[in-house]
């Protein structure tokens, strides 16, 4: 059953990284075990469900999903460690 919730493949998803592409996508989906309308209506729940953000490149091409949550997640721990004087390409103090 959690292999058809939305909120739970959004979880799962974005658990260990906070992009995911149309090939994870595609692999949940296929996890599901649905097919024809069914899998068509998952994949829709889940592009549309109000958690997921699309992700788009400077050029307006899909470059894939976060979740809203997985998004205010990076860009806590990113100010965290900016106000540890991280800096890009320098090993963490």
């Amino acid at each position: 059953v959690r292999k058809r919730d939305p909120e739970a493949i959004l979880a799962s998803l974005t658990a260990h990284k906070s992009i995911f592409t149309a090939r994870d996508l595609r692999r949940a989906l296929n996890a599901s075990g649905l097919e024809g309308e069914a899998r068509a209506a998952l994949e829709a729940a889940l592009r549309q469900h109000p958690e997921t953000v699309a992700l788009v490149d400077p050029r307006g091409e899909g470059i894939g999903w976060t979740t809203k949550t997985a998004r205010i997640l990076t860009l806590i721990v990113a100010r965290h460690r900016d106000r540890r004087g991280h800096r890009p390409g320098l090993p963490e103090q």
